[in-house]
């Protein structure tokens, strides 16, 4: 008889250190991670960058220059504005995607297919158009024919000065 009462405490005992267990299984999941970089979600670039395409592809730089990086927008909307009555783009392609710099940074390729007036001749044009994410989203910056290799930056004492 003295078996009946030994058997139920072991087996309670058993259960405790299991429950004990799966507390700390389940408290070690639910622990935050911290994250030492954020690396923005690539998937949102190239929605940006197509539409941001599609509104200069139609002049409408206005709708156009909210997706431009706000240090140049002005500059940009003047530039392209001046261009208004002689690039006229046809079509264009969203070709690739380079990332740089912890992927803060990327160089979309972009193929145009456009008449630059007053030639009649339809001109297939390679650029890559640069990408800065800040805080939040994905901004255009710039626009050049080929992609810069990357070099590393000279130390501030290093630079040379310009003296004028």
């Amino acid at each position: 008889m003295g078996l009946s009462i030994v058997q139920p405490l072991q087996s309670s005992r058993y259960i405790g250190i299991f429950f004990i267990l799966f507390l700390s299984f389940l408290w070690a999941g639910c622990v935050p991670q911290t994250k030492t970089e954020t690396k923005p979600p690539e998937g949102l670039l190239a929605p940006r960058a197509n539409e941001f395409n599609r509104f200069v592809r139609w002049r409408r730089y206005v709708e156009a220059k909210i997706f431009v990086d706000p240090a140049i927008q002005a500059e940009w909307l003047m530039e392209r504005e001046r261009l208004r009555g002689t690039d006229n783009i046809v079509e264009y392609s969203l070709r690739d995607a380079v990332y740089r710099k912890n992927g803060t940074e990327a160089w979309v390729i972009v193929v145009y297919e456009r008449y630059l007036l007053p030639s009649p001749v339809l001109q297939r044009q390679v650029r890559a158009q640069q990408w800065k994410f800040m805080k939040t989203n994905w901004f255009f910056s710039g626009e050049v024919e080929k992609i810069p290799k990357e070099a590393p930056t000279p130390p501030p004492a290093s630079r040379p000065t310009t003296g004028k």
